[in-house]
């Protein structure tokens, strides 16, 4: 179905910004307390498992096109993605059903090892009198045979059923947003999966930035019931005007906000997703940055939710789908050929993936500017600390990182094009067992760099491998 995906991204909806600039104590009592126990339990799992990418009309391609899509995946480690089985393309005429597209997404996701998330919605013109395909159905036996045919066809195979896209804008929900009119038709459908695919996560559809108001109204007609999760798409031009970066710790508070909000509707464990976030590489207007910016500040949004509570997070998107001449947000190019930020998702697979939690005790960091310092680091499976540091103002800076203890070997560093490690320079062991690492250039561009145990862990299946030599 070829909508108008991202408009000119000017339409976006801005907002609150009051609650970005505070601390997270400060706005909800008791907050900072819970987020830090829910990054503990966010954190059991790797971040491999937690990253994932939109393409969103995937079912419209060809074998071929889908094919090389899947390869691009694997390629760069991307572990699931995010699409929409659009009822329009699935159901053009009342019983004429196509499930040629859908059944070949599973297919090649299978044989990829690629987990899926869908989007059911929009409606076909048959079921909601004459309309476009962003107006809610009023036909709803139609729509509940929709929906319970495809989620019956695809049970056990499909990670998560995202319900609707977007719906707090007029975009994607005619003829105005209307919250109680969507948990109308989330009360349909949220029990109809659940019989069908029981198994299956159930997303709130995400909406646009935060959208804070309409959260709180869905949250309001008990849309806490019929989910397992809220989603949103914290683009960062919806966050702040004229504020292209991450905008790390505004996202951080938005986060600790959106569990604030679930608390004081529903006592049920809601998750928090990101089911979009991207950086548009178009030139010709605003929020268009560098191919290098959207990769250095990919990296950076991926790994500051790593810390975080947020159980999944996708990118928008895998390709440049140029629905119009603004949609540049790809990892990849429209012909599919990479972007820096396609090897830069690689590296942060292969170097962040296994993390298993956040340690935020593990390093000390110091610089000359330490108030616009973003050091993030995580325990790995296998017993290494991984760090990944940069500047939030994209100032270039000099970063010393100081490991405590004798638990760890030499540093190397990996950089973030290419993946290549070599020895982090200046790295010294102190009396005490500490190690050091001095004059790492810093700035916009994350440093990631990697400590191994200085004892490694020895697989009963492996031979032992000889102990790395010490700083």
């Amino acid at each position: 179905m070829k909508d108008l995906r991202r408009g000119f991204t000017l339409l976006r909806l801005l907002v609150v910004t009051a609650i970005t600039a505070i601390p997270v104590a400060l706005l909800f009592p008791g907050s900072a307390k819970a987020l830090e126990e829910a990054r503990q339990v966010s954190g059991t799992r790797a971040l491999s498992n937690r990253y994932g990418v939109c393409d969103s009309h995937l079912p419209l391609d060809n074998n071929s096109t889908m094919e090389l899509k899947f390869s691009r995946m694997n390629a760069a480690g991307i572990s699931s993605v995010r699409c929409v089985f659009a009822w329009p393309d699935m159901e053009p005429s009342p019983g004429a059903w196509n499930f040629a597209g859908t059944d070949l997404v599973m297919k090649k996701a299978s044989a990829h090892g690629v987990g899926v998330v869908v989007i059911l919605g929009f409606t076909p013109s048959w079921a909601n009198g004459g309309n476009g395909f962003n107006y809610p159905p009023t036909n709803i036996a139609a729509w509940r045979n929709y929906v319970t045919t495809v989620c019956t066809r695809y049970a056990g195979k499909v990670a998560a059923w995202e319900v609707w896209n977007e719906e707090n804008i007029h975009q994607f929900w005619q003829p105005a947003p209307d919250a109680a009119a969507y948990v109308a038709l989330l009360s349909q459908t949220s029990p109809l999966i659940r019989t069908a695919d029981p198994g299956a996560t159930i997303v709130m559809g995400g909406v646009a930035g935060l959208g804070s108001d309409y959260l709180d109204a869905c949250l309001n007609a008990s849309a806490a019931d019929l989910i397992d999760a809220i989603a949103y798409h914290p683009y960062p031009e919806t966050l702040y005007k004229d504020d292209y970066t991450p905008q790390e710790s505004r996202c951080r508070n938005i986060v600790a906000f959106v569990r604030w909000l679930i608390s004081t509707h529903t006592t049920r464990p809601l998750r928090i997703w990101i089911t979009e976030v991207g950086w548009n590489t178009c030139a010709e207007s605003p929020p268009g940055v560098s191919m290098d910016t959207q990769a250095s500040y990919m990296l950076r949004t991926l790994i500051n939710y790593g810390g975080t509570e947020v159980d999944r997070v996708f990118y928008y998107s895998l390709y440049d789908e140029q629905l119009n001449k603004w949609d540049d947000y790809g990892l990849a190019t429209h012909d599919y050929s990479p972007k820096p930020a396609f090897n830069y998702f690689r590296t942060l697979e292969s170097v962040f993936g296994q993390a298993v939690s956040p340690n935020a005790t593990a390093a000390t960091f110091t610089c000359s500017t330490p108030a616009t310092l973003e050091a993030h680091a995580f325990n790995l499976a296998d017993g290494s600390l991984v760090v990944g540091a940069w500047k939030s103002n994209d100032a270039q800076d000099t970063l010393a990182v100081t490991v405590a203890g004798p638990a760890y070997a030499r540093p190397v560093t990996v950089d973030p094009a290419t993946g290549l490690e070599q020895p982090t320079p200046n790295a010294a062991r102190a009396a005490d067992g500490s190690v050091t690492a001095t004059g790492i250039a810093v700035g916009k561009r994350p440093v990631m760099i990697r400590f191994a145990p200085a004892v490694p862990r020895i697989s009963p299946s492996r031979r032992p491998r000889e102990r790395p030599a010490d700083p």
